[in-house]
């Protein structure tokens, strides 16, 4: 995240080199937890954490426990449109209704408000990840702020993936997880979670919408 930071303020793609070095520093195996301790130590000089894939779930999850501990009935917790919706909908509703905004709509491009579908949820969490808000411009090619860690480079072949899940934790963490992976992988990812569910749109030029195998209940 760092060298691409960087990179955009260079205006320059960064170098093998560069890659290789930033590589050394990453991965699950960089990190020593202690669980007696409740400690993190670093097994690589340089290595730092970076939570953006999971930390909005977290907080709505433990948001929602804090709202049902005080004897909420139902209620909506959003955080940079991450969701969770839990008990009683608004009056004269059956189910919490949620849009989705088209990353195909004029490109993709930001602020674009049109709505793609909109999902009815009831107890469940709906996270998105995608290029189509954030994303780096080098010499005319638009880089994702999703970074694959084999590779280095933004994840490419998503526009946007959408999870719907029980928890928030699990649909953020997959949404990140899912939009690396890509289609196929990602989708066979999902199909293995028992309460996870998937509304992927490849990216430009095609834009196509695909579905997982359950995915269609939630759609209103």
């Amino acid at each position: 995240m760092d060298l691409w930071r960087s990179a955009e303020e260079a205006k320059a793609v960064p170098s093998d080199a560069e890659f290789a070095e930033v590589r050394s520093k990453v991965g699950y195996d960089k990190l020593i937890l202690d669980s007696n301790e409740m400690t993190v130590r670093f097994a690589a000089k340089g290595t730092r954490l970076d939570l953006g894939g999971i930390a909005k779930g977290y907080a709505i999850d433990r948001v929602v426990e804090a709202m049902q501990k005080e004897g909420a009935m139902g209620g909506m917790v959003d955080i940079g449109g991450d969701i969770r919706c839990f008990g009683a909908p608004p009056e004269g509703k059956e189910r919490w209704r949620i849009g989705l905004q088209d990353s195909r709509a004029a490109g993709g491009e930001v602020g674009q408000s049109q709505i793609l579908m909109v999902l009815e949820l009831t107890d469940a969490a709906v996270a998105t990840s995608g290029d189509y808000q954030r994303f780096v411009v080098i010499g005319g090619q638009r880089y994702s702020h999703i970074i694959d860690a084999e590779s280095g480079y933004g994840s490419g072949e998503l526009a946007s993936v959408t999870i719907i899940g029980k928890d928030a934790i699990e649909a953020d963490a997959l949404a990140t997880a899912v939009s690396v992976r890509g289609v196929e992988n990602g989708l066979a990812l999902v199909e293995q979670r028992e309460q996870a569910e998937a509304i992927l749109v490849t990216s430009a030029p095609d834009y196509k919408l695909i579905k997982s195998s359950g995915a269609e209940r939630f759609i209103e």
